[in-house]
């Protein structure tokens, strides 16, 4: 079992901590800055500094950081780390039910009570947060963050960098392009395009 380091020291980070700290060896945390308090767990410094004392070989990383306005921060560290020839640690809340027939792709973060249904298949690096439900055959690209108590009929597209708000509802067989934006409480029931900023009931587009 290969000691883990957490990317981060925000909310996000500390609902991963929670999860893992029974079971898995978590050395220490990176961040620009060392937190006030952070779970009790050793501060490493920062990114630099991790890579000169931990080489690939000798951790896997836990990706802490949360949707932070848009994703790109997220998705720009996991590539950063992944180009240097680290791996990132699948994370699942034991309460998340997920089909023996899903597929969860490197560093995906399956938060308390997620369902997971048959052949949905979430990328790399994405976020299904506490609650949320993926239905069967639904596809989620890479670096998408699906917020608590969101449901993805089946059938769904979900493209990457896209973040899915606190409670909304994508009805079934819908696609949405990359880096778009679903406001809280929305149900989406129409076929959307890259970027697209959308909220409501049905969600309409909005100006940014």
């Amino acid at each position: 079992m290969k000691k883990l380091v957490i990317l981060g020291s925000g909310g996000h980070a500390s609902v991963l901590v929670d999860i893992l700290r029974e079971s898995e060896t978590i050395v220490g945390y990176v961040d620009v800055k060392p937190a006030e308090y952070f779970h009790g767990i050793p501060y490493l410094g920062t990114d630099e500094e991790l890579i000169t004392r931990y080489p690939p070989s000798s951790v896997k990383l836990v990706n802490g950081i949360g949707s932070i306005g848009n994703l790109k921060q997220r998705h720009n560290l996991f590539s950063y780390f992944k180009e240097l020839g680290y791996t990132f640690e699948i994370v699942i809340h034991p309460s998340a039910i997920i089909s023996k027939e899903a597929i969860v792709e490197e560093g995906v973060q399956v938060l308390a009570g997620a369902i997971l249904q048959c052949h949905s298949h979430i990328s790399v690096n994405s976020i299904v947060n506490s609650g949320s439900i993926v239905e069967h055959d639904t596809y989620i690209e890479e670096s998408v963050h699906v917020s608590p108590r969101v449901v993805i009929g089946g059938n769904c597209r979900i493209g990457k960098l896209s973040h899915i708000g606190i409670g909304s509802t994508i009805i079934q067989g819908i696609c949405i392009g990359t880096e778009s934006l679903i406001g809280a409480g929305s149900v989406v029931v129409r076929n959307l395009e890259g970027n697209s900023r959308v909220m409501g009931v049905p969600a309409k587009r909005r100006e940014c």
